[in-house]
């Protein structure tokens, strides 16, 4: 009983300092948290805790789990980091940081300490609590706290068997084994509030499946698509595909056989099948190494959407974008005015913007974000970003995408006095005043300006 008195009173006093504002040297512990993760505005740390983070090989079976252990490192993957918790998303991240407001330093290894071939969050995940289906304490040693996560995939693959080519035919969720790191109290508080925040998030599962059905990675995943791969007599009885843009209609730009397009939708589907996708996609090494490789056309929306976050902003509002237009429906304001001035100065070159259903698109877009976001409404160039956008993605993945650029990814870049445009250039002449002091000096002489 003392010790829930004191994990209760930890908890206020976290969630003060939370609400307190940011210090004018820079950006608070819990915008750091979000940026890192690519969380919404609403996400804040709320517990951490060191962990390893083992991924089980696809031939590991549910009843060889809790006999894995420090011997077993070649039957999987390990990465040492921290584990974060906010009320709605579980972290995990291979760079070492600690965002919680009571911790005695702020790690900036988001932007600075990055091991080499990680991306902006390290290795790791960022999974919503709605999609893990169960957390099971595994038969351990008592000074050794093992979890293992069950996550939520609506297609689920058969496990290989070993030493043959073969599948069973028991399918085989997926699991990631976390065993954390710290003293026994520090652990049991941390699945304290892990469970408070599952139980909260059932409520969210539907929201979960409405939103994953519009990626292409659960068509992708479907047996039946699977099964038909290279066998063109199966295409006509397959399910219809998602929306995954104007470029499924109006074709894709560049030649298709010279970009390599089903070959790296191979890689994609195989990287999918092993590490899950859309809302459980764990990120490896080979993650980022597929991206420099290129991602396949009619991927690409949806991996630009995850890894900028755009994903999780419409997993918490999966409804705003058909809401906001139905609201608005009809209504004028100065914004709309300008949007429809270019709607035709759009990629004029590409077919679908010299057809109304591409023209309709962008303009329902554009609309909805000036509503949502009525202090920027629209500025010049939007339609351009908006346009490049629905050739690879559907309306609702470009609403979002285009609220992440303009709101968090390139602050002060769509706004009326484009204060992130003119701070990146003085930062640029800084930097050419600094390392080229002979091409300032001659630019400054012929009144040239960045």
């Amino acid at each position: 009983m003392f010790n829930a008195f004191v994990q209760k009173a930890q908890s206020l006093v976290e969630q003060n300092l939370l609400q307190a504002p940011a210090s004018d040297r820079g950006p608070s512990k819990s915008q750091l948290f979000r940026e890192q993760f690519r969380l919404p505005e609403s996400q804040n740390p709320i517990a951490e805790i060191g962990a390893e983070l083992f991924i089980p090989l696809p031939h590991i079976t549910s009843t060889d789990i809790p006999l894995l252990g420090e011997k077993a490192s070649g039957t999987g993957t390990r990465y040492n980091g921290d584990l974060h918790l906010s009320s709605s998303f579980l972290c995990f991240s291979s760079l070492r940081t600690s965002f919680l407001p009571s911790a005695s330093h702020a790690s900036s290894t988001s932007y600075t300490g990055q091991t080499s071939g990680a991306g902006p969050g390290g290795h790791g995940f960022t999974i919503p609590l709605c999609s893990i289906r169960r957390v099971e304490r595994l038969n351990s040693q008592p000074q050794v706290f093992n979890l293992a996560l069950t996550v939520w995939d609506k297609y689920v693959q058969a496990a290989p068997q070993p030493d043959s080519e073969k599948t069973s035919n028991t399918p085989q969720p997926r699991k990631l084994i976390l065993n954390l790191d710290g003293s026994r109290q520090s652990a049991e508080r941390f699945c304290d509030f892990l469970k408070k925040h599952l139980r909260d998030s059932m409520k969210e599962l539907d929201a979960l499946r409405s939103t994953t059905a519009d990626c292409y990675s659960e068509y992708l995943m479907n047996p039946a698509v699977l099964a038909a791969r290279g066998n063109s007599k199966d295409s006509t009885l397959l399910p219809d595909p998602p929306d995954v843009g104007l470029g499924l209609i109006f074709r894709y730009p560049g030649d298709a056989k010279k970009l390599r397009d089903r070959s790296k939708i191979r890689l994609w589907t195989d990287y999918m099948r092993e590490n899950g996708r859309n809302a459980t996609l764990v990120r490896q090494p080979t993650f980022h190494k597929l991206i420099r490789v290129g991602l396949p056309n009619r991927l690409r929306g949806e991996i630009w959407e995850v890894s900028s976050g755009a994903f999780y902003t419409r997993l918490r509002n999966p409804t705003l974008y058909q809401n906001t237009l139905q609201k608005f429906i009809g209504k004028e304001s100065l914004a709309i005015d300008e949007i429809e001035k270019d709607l035709n100065r759009s990629l004029p070159e590409y077919a679908a913007y010299q057809d109304e259903r591409g023209i309709e698109r962008l303009r329902r877009v554009l609309t909805a974000y000036s509503w949502t976001n009525e202090e920027v409404g629209y500025c010049q160039a939007m339609n351009i970003v908006v346009a490049a956008l629905l050739i690879y993605a559907s309306e609702v993945q470009a609403f979002f995408l285009l609220s992440a650029l303009c709101d968090r990814l390139a602050p002060g870049y769509y706004s009326k006095d484009m204060y992130g445009t003119l701070l990146d250039q003085k930062v640029l002449e800084g930097l050419v005043e600094k390392t080229m002091p002979v091409l300032w000096e001659h630019l400054i002489k012929n009144d040239v300006n960045l």
